[in-house]
């Protein structure tokens, strides 16, 4: 990994060092061919009431264009220190928010916060951090062992494997949940990923915040979202009520592919193997033989996604197994 430019100026270091600031938010943003969205992504991120205060931009791409970017966004935004990686390869989305989280953590305070960030998926609304960030202040005075929050999240259920979604009516205030997502202002405590590690860079793509969320749950630390601003994103989203339906049929996606590798991955790294088990034979078995009823050709796809993925899941093969470029099974 090359640092493509300084990472911050004197006056900037100087800022991330004073002993006396408030806790501050970094923002981790892995990018990979997305150099349309990229700094539109950026304008939108750095148009929030409450700003980051210092952004970890990683290129999983190695590319000119990406560097020009970041040139013309530090321009626009002077005053925001801008940690600038090339990470050589496509490490996946798991693999550049590591990156940036253990860069961070050579700046960073225990006290203050680190944003996930996509490339394509800006802020929803201009007041999202400033009240995010208001929440885990007040959280953190609340809530003891508190190691994240975030907008949306879920619970685990350790006996069926699955994700739950919590009922509308339980949407406010505070929400105790095994998990926030990326993508709706999850922020994590940067002393607790100093004690307790970074996110899971080996699982390349997908599943990624679960296995994070859960490896801190099950290590006594708490994960809390916001729920009137949860119920909120229902509201707006016409979700209200809704219930959701697990799909029977095989998907042939690389995406899947790593969300059930790294499923099994971490059900095995929680000393679970029924449940990884359990995903395995859905896999291989069950949506293939569903889906054979309409598309032979299609569940034979499935049954090879499913095998290479509980195969490289129970052994443990991790990191970009298979090429999102190239993808073909």
């Amino acid at each position: 990994m090359n640092r493509s430019e300084e990472a911050v100026s004197a006056e900037h270091l100087a800022m991330l060092e004073d002993e006396n600031r408030k806790p501050i938010v970094f923002g981790i943003l892995p990018t990979y061919r997305r150099q349309d969205l990229l700094l539109d992504t950026l304008r939108k991120t750095m148009a929030q009431t409450r700003k980051p205060d210092c952004l970890v931009i990683v290129d999983n791409e190695s590319h000119s264009q990406t560097a020009e970017i970041v040139t013309t966004y530090r321009k626009e935004f002077p005053e925001t220190p801008v940690l600038f990686l090339d990470a050589g390869e496509n490490l996946g989305s798991a693999g550049g928010w590591a990156l940036g989280m253990k860069e961070a953590l050579k700046y960073a305070r225990n006290q203050d916060w680190f944003l996930t960030l996509d490339d394509d998926d800006p802020p929803l609304k201009v007041t999202d951090l400033e009240k995010m960030y208001a929440f885990a202040l007040e959280q953190s005075r609340r809530v003891e062992n508190l190691a994240a929050v975030g907008i949306v999240g879920a619970r685990f259920n350790w006996s069926t494997g699955y994700l739950v979604r919590l009922k509308d009516d339980q949407l406010h205030g505070p929400v105790d949940v095994d998990y926030v997502g990326s993508g709706h202002m999850a922020m994590y405590s940067a002393g607790v990923m100093r004690s307790q590690g970074v996110f899971l860079g080996d699982l390349f793509f997908g599943h990624t915040e679960i296995e994070y969320s859960l490896r801190l749950r099950a290590a006594g630390f708490r994960v809390v979202a916001h729920g009137d601003l949860w119920k909120e994103r229902r509201v707006e989203g016409n979700r209200i009520g809704l219930t959701l339906r697990p799909n029977r049929k095989c998907e042939i996606k690389w995406k899947k592919y790593y969300v059930t590798r790294n499923y099994i991955y971490t059900m095995r790294q929680h000393g679970r193997y029924d449940l990884a088990v359990k995903r395995a034979f859905i896999q291989t078995i069950a949506k293939p033989a569903y889906t054979a009823m309409t598309s032979p050709l299609l569940a034979v796809r499935g049954f090879r996604l499913g095998l290479k993925a509980s195969i490289d899941g129970f052994l443990g093969n991790m990191g970009r197994t298979v090429d999102p470029a190239t993808f073909n099974l």
